[in-house]
């Protein structure tokens, strides 16, 4: 999933389970993820597994409903280390805001002792959708084991 506007990008990518020989159900599904964030005051990326195989289609259909959406809303994980907001469309923009916490906070934030850290986006529908699309594609791609 790649989502930029003006001077920032965010990419988000899944490489694999995170563990590969789990016993426990739960365990076998989490998914590692691979973030990249570029913005103003820096870059920085980070991967951790905060997605399981059971909330993909979550994320998808959030994306996809968005054209649908008149009013605010959040997109957590179940990790809590990055979230996305919904604050609307306006001039046929989606502004979206991606809330890092924890392991997904940048350096400059972890030095200063933030617990969140916010970067706003204003993409084009073509973006939203793609975003969907991406993790319909995941949700084949990383099935639950």
């Amino acid at each position: 999933m790649d989502l930029s506007s003006e001077s920032k990008l965010l990419v988000l990518t899944i490489g694999n389970y995170e563990f590969f020989d789990a016993e426990d159900e739960y365990d076998r599904n989490w998914l590692m993820v691979h973030v990249f964030v570029e913005e103003p005051s820096g870059r920085w990326s980070f991967n951790e597994p905060f997605l399981l195989t059971s909330t993909l289609p979550m994320w998808a259909e959030w994306f996809e409903s968005l054209h649908s959406r008149s009013e605010s809303d959040m997109l957590p994980d179940y990790d809590g280390v990055l979230w996305f907001e919904f604050k609307g469309v306006k001039d046929n923009l989606y502004h979206l805001t991606a809330r890092f916490y924890q392991e997904g906070l940048p350096p400059w934030a972890k030095v200063k002792n933030k617990r969140i850290y916010k970067v706003d986006f204003q993409v084009p529908e073509n973006q939203i959708k793609d975003a969907a699309e991406s993790f319909r594609a995941y949700i084949n791609q990383f099935p639950p084991r």
